[in-house]
């Protein structure tokens, strides 16, 4: 399959949320942590057909999704969010509650409705398998899951 460049830049911009340090809440910081300007993440999130809002908010709860897997789902903690309401829009958006985590990683990205691109999700899904956020991606892109040897 040839590279997806404009999905390619955009999920690159997404890794950098999930190695920031704390949880970067607004346009700036996340541009900060990528190492772009915000008028360059901008145009990475419009070439992708994402939003560069829907593409944060798609990309803080993915930090306290994989982050979830080492420590507890605990929203208040993994997402800098101070009022109630907007915490709960947020995780609604995701199909997500404040008691129930998702099921995996792949799980949140095939769930959550704010980036409904099949490219945008088959390239980061590769990315993050990549790097080991995933339990297992086969190369069209298509996660699987992992099978255990029967002996």
């Amino acid at each position: 399959m040839p590279e997806l460049h404009a999905a390619m830049r955009w999920s690159q911009a997404v890794l950098a949320v999930i190695k920031a340090q704390s949880d970067p809440k607004t346009l700036n910081l996340w541009a900060r942590c990528a190492g772009l300007s915000v008028g360059a993440l901008r145009a990475r999130c419009r070439a992708s057909g994402v939003s560069a809002r829907d593409s944060l908010c798609f990309s803080r709860v993915l930090r306290a999704v994989v982050l979830s897997k080492e420590l507890t789902w605990d929203p208040y903690n993994l997402l800098d969010v101070v009022d109630d309401r907007t915490l709960r829009k947020l995780l609604t958006k995701c199909r997500l509650t404040l008691e129930r985590p998702p099921s995996s990683v792949e799980a949140f990205v095939a769930m959550q409705s704010f980036v409904t691109n099949n490219a945008n999700r088959e390239v980061l899904c590769s990315l993050l398998a990549e790097r080991g956020y995933l339990a297992s991606h086969s190369e069209d892109g298509r996660t699987f899951e992992k099978r255990s040897a029967v002996g």
